[in-house]
C-alpha cells in the first residue's frame, strides 16, 4: 500500500506536549517538534524543500518519528535536475481543520 503520513496544523506555541512532573520545564522550554514545525526547519537548510507544499514533502522525505525531523528519501525514483532527492508514491494528510477554527482555517489554507 501507499505510506500515509499525518501532517499536523497548529498555531505557533500551540503543539500538545506530553509530560510528567520529571521533566515539565524542559518540556515547556523546549518542545519537541511536530511534522509542522519540522517542516519550516526543513525549509530554512534546504532549497529544495522550500519548494514544495507542506503535504508534498512526504514524497520527498521520511519523517522520523524518533528524531522527529523529515530526512530525504534514500529510495525511491530520482527526482530530474536534482541530485539527491528522490520520489516514491507517498502522502502527506494534513489534519482537517473546520473554518470556525479560523486562524487553523486560515493557516490550513496557507500550507496548500
Amino acid at each position: 500500500g501507499i505510506l500515509v503520513t499525518h501532517l499536523s496544523v497548529h498555531l505557533e506555541n500551540g503543539q500538545r506536549i506530553y509530560f510528567n512532573e520529571d521533566n515539565i520545564q524542559d518540556k515547556l522550554l523546549n518542545p519537541p517538534n511536530t511534522t509542522l514545525t519540522a517542516f519550516f526547519k526543513l525549509c530554512e537548510n534546504d532549497p529544495f524543500a522550500r519548494t514544495l507544499l507542506y503535504h508534498e514533502v512526504p514524497h520527498y522525505y521520511t519523517w522520523n518519528a524518533s528524531s522527529k525531523e523529515f530526512k530525504r528519501r534514500l529510495l525511491g525514483e530520482p527526482v530530474q535536475d536534482h541530485p539527491g532527492i528522490k520520489s516514491t508514491a507517498a502522502i502527506g494528510r494534513v489534519y482537517t481543520v473546520h473554518p470556525h477554527n479560523m486562524e487553523y482555517f486560515c493557516l490550513h489554507i496557507l500550507l496548500h
